[in-house]
């Protein structure tokens, strides 16, 4: 299945049940603009937890900004929120998990399934009502993507019912 419009930002998932136990399971990638986070070769992958996350995110979509971000191009946001959730992580704050940090909530799908082993994904929304996705893909390659937040929140509702569907 695809939701969305790979043009611009599309979520690509298949479910894969295995058995009524693990019926959250499939391949999923993300699509945007010409680039493609996950792998979407990748099967039985756990498809829960980035569910969930992409849900939360739509969520705290009018949260998804920092003011120190003003005046930054997306490859110095990319660093300053991977030194603070990743590199420096363990320094000053090595008792605070990810999702507890200030920063956390910039975390997007990093470790969120086999199927994004090896990307690191970091989203926030600009006070204009973009969504920028950041990414460093398996090869090293650092980039950013961008689409408007409604075709993400639409996007992203479509795959959740889905999903939530899938299970049930």
């Amino acid at each position: 299945m695809l939701f969305g419009d790979s043009g611009e930002f599309a979520i690509e998932a298949y479910h894969e049940p295995m058995g009524p136990t693990y019926s959250g399971f499939g391949r999923m990638a993300l699509h945007i603009a010409s680039v493609t986070i996950g792998d979407i070769h990748e099967e039985h992958c756990g498809l829960a937890d980035a569910a969930d996350r992409l849900r939360t995110k739509v969520k705290l979509i009018g949260s998804l900004w920092n003011p120190i971000f003003s005046n930054h191009s997306d490859e110095e946001i990319f660093s300053l929120i991977d030194r603070e959730l990743y590199i420096d992580h363990g320094q000053s704050d090595k008792d605070i998990a990810v999702g507890q940090h200030q920063y956390g909530k910039f975390d997007f799908l990093t470790n969120a399934g086999e199927q994004f082993d090896n990307f690191k994904t970091f989203l926030y929304a600009d006070p204009n009502g973009s969504i920028h996705i950041l990414y460093q893909l398996r090869n090293g390659t650092i980039g950013s993507a961008t689409c408007d937040a409604e075709t993400f929140e639409t996007t992203v509702q479509a795959f959740v019912k889905w999903f939530d569907f899938q299970c049930n």
